[in-house]
This record gives structure tokens, C-alpha cells and sequence, in this order.
């Protein structure tokens, strides 16, 4: 795990919904799978040396 320096950095005022540390705000998103997919894509990871953090 990287921890990185959160600091925004001299006369750098946060404002809500406008992003500091990089250029676009960001979205959450999400996914649904089935079984299959979801074991496919475990298996896909595993074979190119992919892993989970």
C-alpha cells in the first residue's frame, strides 16, 4: 500500500466538488456480475499476475 502526501499545498483553498489533488472530479461507479463473469475475471487476473490490494 503507497501512502502518499495529501497536502494541497500553500494558498490552496479546498472547495466541495472541486478537485485539488488531480484534474477531474471523480464518480463513483458500479458493476454488476454474474457468478460466471465475476469467476472469469478472478481467474483472467490470476493467469496475468494481477492481484487484489
Amino acid at each position: 500500500m503507497m501512502i502518499q502526501n495529501m497536502s494541497t499545498g500553500k494558498r490552496k483553498k479546498r472547495v466541495r466538488n472541486v478537485p485539488v489533488l488531480h484534474d477531474e472530479p471523480h464518480n463513483r461507479r458500479g458493476v454488476w456480475l454474474t457468478d460466471t463473469a465475476w469467476h472469469s475475471i478472478q481467474e483472467y487476473a490470476a493467469h496475468h499476475g494481477v492481484r487484489e490490494e
